[in-house]
């Protein structure tokens, strides 16, 4: 996204104990700015355009807890207004999207001997005007800062979704669609099958439509490439260097297809797969784990990003395999539905 940008705010990560009393971390978290994005996007699938948010001014404001005088917030507002200071779109997020950062401190806090397994802890956030240590009224007279969004930096083709899906939409459980063709699917599948008790990843490749006759936003995914550089599977893990990504990038540029992009990625956890009581077992491996979280948060922080997950369902008739699909809704990275494209559709 071309805009300029400036710190009016540090934001703070604070990790204290159960009972609230003791201070045990505290650090200045990464640029919140990122809600910024999201917010454009979602506002860009609600159905305003480009040339409805136009050259527009974007505030990311801090929302007080209730204490007088503290620095803690409780939520953050973003607010796009015109040049004029009409109001455009306003999305308001709760601190939830600093989460997988408290998380991640605990796992160290808990390796320091700090926390314990298990333990509760209490995380806040609070915001600083320019690194200074000020309360919520120094800070509010100073929020009339505003940053140009000059135009929306996501790579949107423009198209009839409905000539490329050829089938009907699933339930609108996010703010956009997404649609993988079934093809993908299978040749996952294979990967999976191939690998055997070691897991596997690889990247989602795809176009970003906005359907010229409904405004609505689908992600269609077309293809899927495997990762195969400096790679390290186990039966538990899988490693995304830069030298995978490379070879993504590669592929793309070799395929050379207007309007694709990565869209995502997908892994599998199939750990179990040739364990001598699986015929007994009850247990799903289809699920999204927090190293899952930290890599999709970190890799994959574009708000159209999508991750898919394959692993061993066993209370389903047939394949014992299902899929299932995470991406970014409300800041938070949330299980959301798809719908699959076969041939013909």
């Amino acid at each position: 996204m071309s805009a300029t940008t400036s710190t009016k705010y540090d934001y703070f990560l604070e990790i204290r104990n159960e009972a609230c009393d003791r201070i045990l971390h505290q650090s200045k978290l990464p640029s919140a700015l990122k809600l910024l994005e999201h917010a454009s996007f979602e506002a860009h699938c609600s159905g305003l355009t480009d040339d409805e948010m136009g050259p527009s001014e974007r505030r990311l404001i801090p929302v007080w807890a209730d204490r007088e005088n503290s620095p803690y917030v409780k939520k953050l507002e973003v607010r796009f207004e015109s040049t004029g200071g009409e109001p455009i779109y306003r999305k308001e997020y709760g601190v939830a999207p600093f989460l997988p950062s408290a998380q991640a401190v605990a796992q160290v806090l808990v390796t320091q001997g700090m926390l314990k397994p298990g333990e509760r802890f209490n995380f806040l956030i609070s915001a600083r005007a320019d690194g200074a240590p000020e309360g919520p009224a120094q800070l509010e007279r100073r929020s009339k800062f505003k940053t140009r969004l000059e135009r929306a930096g996501f790579p949107f083709v423009d198209c009839c979704v409905a000539e490329i899906v050829h089938g009907a939409r699933p339930p609108q459980d996010a703010c956009f669609d997404v649609h993988v063709a079934r093809h993908v699917l299978n040749d996952i599948l294979r990967q999976v099958g191939v690998a055997e008790q070691k897991e596997q990843a690889g990247f989602l490749l795809g176009r970003l439509c906005r359907d010229t006759q409904t405004g609505r936003v689908a992600a269609v995914v077309e293809a899927q490439v495997q990762a195969t550089a400096a790679v390290e599977p186990t039966c538990t893990s899988f490693t995304l260097s830069p030298s995978t990504f490379d070879e993504a990038r590669h592929v793309l540029e070799t395929r050379n297809r207007p309007g694709e992009v990565i869209l995502g990625w997908q892994h599998s956890h199939t750990w179990c797969g040739k364990c001598e009581k699986r015929s007994e077992c009850q247990s799903s491996t289809v699920f999204w784990s927090l190293d899952d979280e930290a890599v999709h948060e970190s890799a994959f922080p574009q708000p159209y990003n999508i991750g898919l997950v394959v692993g061993l369902d066993h209370k389903q008739e047939g394949s014992p395999y299902s899929f299932k699909m995470f991406g970014w809704q409300d800041g938070l990275i949330r299980e959301r539905g798809f719908h699959v494209l076969d041939q013909g559709e």
